[in-house]
């Protein structure tokens, strides 16, 4: 079973962009989380047995999205300080 995106879009966008931005805490990032959740259902080939088989899909896809986007955040937050800080170290020296 295949629901057409634009149909899933309009029944799932708000419970899907709740969970990521729970994960999130950031609107924009709870956003591109969404719309990366819908891309890739829709590049998809997968085949779904019920309709709850397909929003239990979207949203463990936008749940684990969301994740990644913060794990991917943090790794960038910490490369930054430690740039900063040699930096600074560079510079008092």
């Amino acid at each position: 079973m295949r629901e057409p995106v634009e149909n899933l879009i309009k029944q799932h966008q708000k419970h899907l962009f709740a969970a990521a931005f729970s994960v999130c805490q950031n609107a924009s990032d709870a956003d591109d989380v969404v719309q990366d959740t819908f891309l890739k259902y829709h590049l998809s080939k997968k085949e779904f047995s019920s309709p709850e088989h397909i929003k239990a899909w979207l949203l463990r896809v936008a749940i684990n999205k969301a994740k990644r986007k913060i794990s991917r955040i943090s790794a960038a937050r910490i490369l930054i300080t430690n740039m900063n800080t040699r930096t600074k170290t560079a510079t008092a020296t």
